[in-house]
């Protein structure tokens, strides 16, 4: 029987072409954590259910995965996909486009599509503040763990090091 035959390759990517670098920053996403309240329902000895106002986005701070063509511009457009990590300490996905700002020192905008799981109140009960429900004052209001898509834009810092005259690789 014969040995197996052993190949070993070496790739290299210089020059022009596709260039992929990774950057942090921070960001905001629409994608959070559903909060509610019980109420009292004028005229009623039961309670209702209200969502509380806790704004329109979530702040959080993330990593990119930045795609862009190589070329000498100051400004290039690119697809990026990451994580983020919101205040609630939940896990996103993102993936979008961007524009890299700069050539040594570069910085990256992001926006597009966020994706992940969020709680929201339990089909089997309405937020509408007016619809009596059957928990007493103190209970924990049912909620639900969704997959859910919403937006995000984020400012992040390239982390590759720019290459100088003097490097020799």
């Amino acid at each position: 029987m014969l040995p197996p035959e052993i190949y070993k390759y070496k790739v290299w990517i210089r020059g022009g072409g596709v260039k992929i670098d990774v950057s942090g920053g921070g960001f905001i996403t629409s994608l959070f954590d559903r909060t509610y309240q019980l109420n009292t329902i004028e005229g009623s000895t039961q309670l209702g259910i209200s969502e509380t106002d806790t704004g329109d986005y979530d702040f959080g701070f993330g990593a990119m995965v930045n795609i862009s063509l190589r070329g000498g511009s100051w400004v290039r457009p690119t697809l990026n996909f990451g994580t983020l990590l919101t205040t609630d300490q939940k896990f996103q996905i993102l993936a979008g486009g961007g524009l890299i700002i700069g050539k040594n020192q570069r910085w990256v905008i992001h926006g597009g599509l966020a994706m992940g799981r969020i709680d929201v109140l339990n089909s089997n009960f309405t937020a509408d503040g007016t619809t009596p429900t059957d928990l007493t004052m103190g209970s924990t209001i049912p909620v639900t763990d969704k997959f859910a898509f919403g937006h995000y834009f984020g400012v992040s810092y390239n982390f590759n090091k720019p290459k100088s005259s003097n490097d020799t690789k």
